[in-house]
């Protein structure tokens, strides 16, 4: 199952952090504004933040949610295990050119050392994909996938730490946004052993 991170023991930094990224922002700007001001911000690049209900929201599926990794040949047993990871609260912010979304994904995470765990810095397989829902056939197509070895530690002091997952750059067709669903997962499939170094 997967292992909740404590929000009693989380950094108040982290918590502003996740907390500033849920706040909504508009658009539009009511002001009038002249001839000047219309001239320059047509010339402006658009990069404009969008609000929380068209950003896509993210998912993670309970096998996906944590991740245990074991000394080789020893898997699913107990006392092999090196460490185990897990994702908890997630959150995300949206802007757009006008054609394409980025999304910026971040997640708080926990790992916590089993019996045949050392203390020292580990690479967490992580998979960020995103699927949009087809409004005819209501099926989900992936539009976007991308896999990474994201990097935590792990210091001699405590069995465990929490970390900050952060993916800023995941970007999809700025249509298929209202439609689309963000899912975060560990990965432990074929990729995930073939850059184990």
């Amino acid at each position: 199952m997967l292992s909740k991170v404590s929000r009693s023991v989380a950094p108040l930094a982290l918590v502003a952090l996740l907390a500033s990224c849920n706040s909504n922002t508009t658009l539009s700007d009511a002001a009038p504004k002249g001839p000047m001001e219309m001239t320059q911000q047509a010339a402006a690049p658009v990069n404009a933040v969008i609000v929380q209900t068209t950003c896509p929201q993210i998912f993670m599926r309970d096998a996906t949610a944590y991740h245990r990794e074991y000394v080789k040949g020893g898997q699913d047993d107990p006392a092999k295990l090196i460490y185990q990871a897990s994702f908890g609260e997630t959150t995300r912010s949206c802007s757009t050119d006008g054609v394409n979304m980025t999304i910026s994904v971040m997640a708080q995470g926990r790992i916590i050392l089993g019996p045949a765990g050392k203390p020292g810095s580990f690479n967490l397989p992580v998979r960020v994909s995103v699927t949009e829902t087809s409004q005819v056939t209501q099926q989900e197509s992936q539009i976007y996938s991308q896999f990474v070895r994201y990097p935590v530690s792990v210091t001699p002091d405590a069995p465990s730490s929490q970390f900050l997952f952060q993916k800023t750059d995941v970007t999809i067709p700025a249509g298929s946004a209202q439609n689309a669903k963000v899912y975060l997962s560990f990965e432990s499939g074929p990729e995930a052993k073939a850059k184990r170094k």
